[in-house]
């Protein structure tokens, strides 16, 4: 059951990983930029913790996919 969570996170997070990389991640244009869409794109925090984000999501796969 993990494993196919584990498994839907990552193909999630690959998914945006590919729509940041093709729209440009300061762009702020995948799903996690629409979130914080509040705020200015041009700022330095928004590239960061977008790419964070893609990080966190992706370790967290890996995790479930491979921890139990």
């Amino acid at each position: 059951m993990y494993k196919l969570i584990g498994l839907a996170c990552a193909c999630f997070f690959v998914w945006q990983l590919l729509g940041a990389w093709r729209n440009g991640v300061v762009m702020g244009q995948g799903w996690w930029g629409r979130i914080r869409y509040f705020q200015r794109d041009d700022e330095p925090w928004h590239f960061y913790s977008t790419v964070f984000s893609y990080v966190l999501g992706t370790l967290l796969s890996v995790f479930l996919l491979f921890a139990f």
